[in-house]
């Protein structure tokens, strides 16, 4: 079941939360996520409930969904953390959520909301360690959880667009079962691809023009701690299985410097030359990071597990795009 919803009006709502928050009780600020939380439920064919206060046991919203006519109600328990000025949010109140609110009871998922962002070992702890389904989720999650509601309410998209778009999802999906097909894949194809990728992931994407892109093939956009921040993506894949030298990484590095970008990411499916890490100065370096075919992978697996519901929306976006390179 899904609902329309006014997605630009929410997405002003998570803004306007983002630039409040820090005059927030904790208590207010989960009050006033309920007009945010709740539309986002609902379009998902969820009721949505505030439990929040005294004795709740750590659990401050229930979202449950009548499937057909079983009786059992698919339930999703929901925490929020607000924590100002702003920290990290770590392994113990992971933990906590985990032992004082899933242990004995019947949920089938948990999200763990916080007004900032998680340590990494927070992050690992979902792949080890938790029996349930449970995700960590910031002000930029829900931001990507709007823009994914968006996508299916759009009416209006050119049929060419439409089958572009869903080309390159679908070929997301089999080089995320098996990267054996990238070999197979155009050049402009993968850019696509990618762009696909990471719109699904909660960018705001520009895949530029072949003959004009600048030095750049994709222009990334989010908002990270309420401000704005632009990255580039430059991808080179010579099926001829050629690597990439110096020149080409500097000439990037000399783009993102022109575009004012905040940093970049530079994909190499054949990897680069010894020379084109050792060309780069320090302060170069700190401006660039390098992927190989498996950061293209990586990403492709990210976008399938993102396909998969609410709660596999990544909570931060730099770190994703950046993880796993060089």
């Amino acid at each position: 079941m899904l609902t329309n919803i006014d997605t630009q009006e929410l997405r002003t709502r998570i803004d306007t939360f983002e630039r409040r928050h820090a005059e927030m009780s904790p208590a207010e600020a989960e009050r006033e996520l309920v007009s945010i939380l709740e539309p986002l439920f609902q379009v998902d064919g969820y009721s949505f409930k505030h439990t929040g206060g005294p004795g709740d046991a750590g659990i401050d919203y229930i979202a449950q969904k009548k499937i057909g006519t079983t009786d059992a109600l698919p339930t999703t328990i929901i925490q929020y953390k607000h924590y100002w000025p702003p920290r990290r949010v770590g392994v113990n109140t992971v933990r906590e959520l985990l032992g004082s609110a899933l242990l004995g009871n019947n949920y089938n998922r948990a999200i763990l909301l916080a007004n900032t962002d998680f340590t990494r070992a927070a992050e690992d702890i979902l792949l080890h360690d938790l029996p349930v389904k449970f995700q960590l989720m910031n002000l930029n999650s829900l931001r990507a959880w709007a823009r994914r509601i968006e996508r299916v309410q759009e009416g209006d998209v050119s049929p060419v667009v439409l089958a572009v778009r869903n080309l390159s999802e679908d070929l997301a999906r089999l080089v995320a079962g098996n990267p054996q097909y990238l070999n197979e894949i155009e050049w402009r194809d993968l850019e696509r691809l990618l762009g696909a990728v990471f719109d699904r992931l909660g960018f705001d994407v520009e895949v530029t023009p072949p003959a004009k892109d600048g030095g750049k093939d994709l222009v990334l956009t989010c908002v990270v701690n309420g401000h704005g921040k632009k990255y580039l993506v430059e991808v080179k894949h010579w099926r001829s299985g050629h690597s990439v030298g110096s020149g080409l990484v500097k000439q990037f590095v000399h783009v993102l410097a022109s575009e004012k970008a905040e940093h970049g990411l530079f994909l190499a499916t054949y990897g680069y030359a010894a020379s084109a890490l050792e060309a780069l100065t320090e302060i170069e370096r700190k401006k660039v990071n390098l992927g190989r075919e498996a950061k293209i992978v990586s990403l492709c697996q990210t976008f399938v597990r993102a396909e998969s519901g609410i709660w596999s929306i990544p909570a931060n976006l730099p770190e994703l795009l950046f993880a796993e390179t060089e």
